[in-house]
């Protein structure tokens, strides 16, 4: 049996992020960004949440490094690979 949740789009006052977890009250639901796996299954790799300091902005990637454009914070989770 598998975990699967939605990965959402959230805007805050001070900008937009990636949001795993239940919405707080001050936060308005952008839209759905995916659905992630919470444990690696077969032809799933990992997405990471990173933040670009640089841009203040928070993105997506399957790379641990962010691919070089900001710093990881924590794995969101694991998506199909294409």
């Amino acid at each position: 049996m598998c975990s699967v949740h939605a990965e959402k789009s959230c805007d805050y006052s001070v900008g937009q992020t990636h949001k795993s977890m239940a919405l707080a009250a001050s936060q308005t639901l952008l839209r759905t960004l995916g659905w992630v796996y919470q444990n690696a299954e077969t032809g799933t790799v990992p997405v990471y949440r990173c933040y670009s300091s640089a841009l203040k902005t928070h993105f997506a990637s399957n790379q641990s490094d962010c691919e070089g454009r900001g710093t990881m914070e924590w794995r969101l989770g694991y998506a199909l690979a294409s």
